[in-house]
């Protein structure tokens, strides 16, 4: 997830940029946000969406050359 940058990064965790293992992963978002997902070049926000699962396809799906569809690499 991106976050705007701490007064005292010695404090800080999180995530580099990365695409997951697995087959698919679910997310339920807070209202604070951050999470960030890569189109083309470009870094896009993914707006939270209050009640919603946000499905995000994974390594796995990847693999399995009967589907068009790409791992989603996210920050």
């Amino acid at each position: 997830s991106y976050y705007p940058p701490c007064p005292e990064p010695d404090l800080t965790l999180g995530l580099q940029s990365h695409s997951d293992m697995g087959a698919i992963t679910l997310l339920i978002q807070d209202d604070v946000g951050g999470l960030q997902v890569l189109k083309g070049d470009t870094w896009v926000n993914v707006q939270p969406l209050q009640d919603a699962v946000l499905v995000l396809l994974a390594d796995q799906t990847e693999v399995n050359k009967c589907t068009p569809f790409l791992s989603t690499f996210s920050q």
